[in-house]
């Protein structure tokens, strides 16, 4: 991950940009308590934002603003992988004020509980559900769920604006736009409109873009799928010709037990969680907090307490959606956990040394209480390479306290 040295003037708009305005109302509600904790002791916002004026495409988010100094901090928009998993994956599995307990389902709402090592405790974050289809966010018209990686960019990058405007106090705010997985290919494409739009004095919500972070990001799907191989092999996990023996390894987290995934639609399981338990994975297995999180987000108390209008897919989409338009992605600035094998960190490594950009600081460790917690390396144009010791494919859910260090050193212009 690294910081951008482009800096966004403020400025005061005129009011005749009103007619540029969008086409659809937002929606917005603060949240002052959720089922399975209570009252909050931070301030959540919940809502949609309009992004599609033929289709009517709505976009649901999260919002929870900064419990450190909200009026300085910056604002991160956060987007989760798949392509097509909710927000709400980033705000309770990975950098949010809240994560479930892990318990055995028993028929009541799942509990939550504060995450001590939430990206919020030093900057403002907007989770959003996109692309449309996932989560809560939908389309009135069937073609809106027809949409790609650029329509998936440029949606996210008008629901930005539209956000500003509708939270002026924001304007001016370094921003910072993230996310892990999938999203590697989605980030560095907002930022690109960003930047396209940045010399424009006319657009109404001009954006302080300040950098941009990839959480184990797909880059080039050669380098990422040639790279595990390479990445086993060196692991101990396989000699040269067994690859095929990676079935067995859990790659998420190759040193994590290999546990049956979760998909509702596959076990069968009803918002009770009690059909078809043979479907369901042990508790010991991480991806038993899926089970938990589809019982909570469709629960309609829960459902109530967030403002939300549509039933709820955690890693799913509408009809219709296709992922696979082309476009030159731009330069991505990652931070991976190493024991990740869905999108090892070589390829990222490979691919980011195919751009021969001349190496500013090469490899040394961080440090977490003295303890190496990973290693660096430095680029030219503001590009930082980095890994997290121990981290799997969503290294904030497996590593929050050293991935949360990294994040306040790099926002706060320190060095890893």
């Amino acid at each position: 991950m690294s910081s951008s040295s482009t800096h966004i003037e403020s400025f005061i708009v005129p009011t005749v940009v009103v007619m540029f305005c969008f086409w659809t109302a937002s929606s917005s509600s603060v949240v002052e308590s959720l089922p399975g904790f209570g009252s909050l002791p931070f301030r959540l916002e919940t809502g949609y934002v309009g992004v599609d004026y033929d289709n009517d495409v709505q976009l649901f988010y999260y919002f929870v603003e900064s419990e450190g100094n909200p009026g300085k901090d910056p604002l991160l928009l956060w987007l989760t992988g798949g392509p097509g998993c909710s927000g709400i994956s980033g705000l309770l599995y990975e950098i949010g004020p809240l994560r479930f307990v892990k318990a055995v389902y028993n028929g009541t709402i799942p509990s939550l509980v504060p995450n001590p090592y939430s990206w919020t405790k030093v900057s403002s974050i907007i989770f959003v559900d996109a692309p449309v289809g996932t989560g809560f966010s939908y389309a009135k018209n069937p073609e809106g769920y027809e949409t790609g990686d650029m329509t998936y960019a440029r949606h996210c990058h008008d629901f930005l604006k539209k956000w500003l405007l509708d939270h002026p106090r924001f304007i001016g705010h370094s921003v910072y736009v993230a996310g892990d997985s999938y999203s590697g290919m989605i980030v560095p494409l907002i930022a690109q409109y960003i930047l396209q739009e940045s010399d424009d004095l006319m657009h109404e919500a001009p954006i302080n873009l300040k950098g941009y972070l990839l959480g184990n990001p797909a880059t080039d799907p050669d380098s990422d799928e040639s790279s595990k191989l390479t990445f086993a092999y060196h692991g101990a996990l396989i000699p040269k010709d067994l690859y095929e023996c990676t079935d067995l390894v859990n790659h998420a987290h190759i040193l994590e037990p290999k546990c049956i995934g979760f998909s509702p639609q596959r076990s069968g399981l009803l918002e009770d969680g009690r059909k078809h338990q043979e479907e369901i994975p042990e508790l010991r297995c991480r991806s038993y907090v899926n089970v938990l999180c589809h019982v909570y987000v469709n629960d309609p108390i829960v459902q109530e307490s967030l403002h939300v209008r549509k039933i709820c897919r955690l890693c799913g989409f509408g009809p219709g959606l296709d992922v696979t338009e082309a476009y030159p992605t731009p330069m991505m600035l990652p931070a991976l956990g190493d024991q990740d094998m869905v999108i090892p960190y070589l390829g990222t490594q490979s691919w980011i040394e195919s751009m021969d950009l001349p190496v500013i600081e090469e490899w040394r460790p961080w440090k977490v209480d003295d303890e190496v917690a990973g290693y660096v390396r430095s680029y030219e144009n503001h590009l930082t390479f980095a890994t997290v010791k121990g981290g799997g494919h969503t290294a904030p859910e497996y590593l929050p306290k050293s991935c949360f260090l990294m994040f306040r050193r790099w926002i706060s212009g320190e060095s890893i």
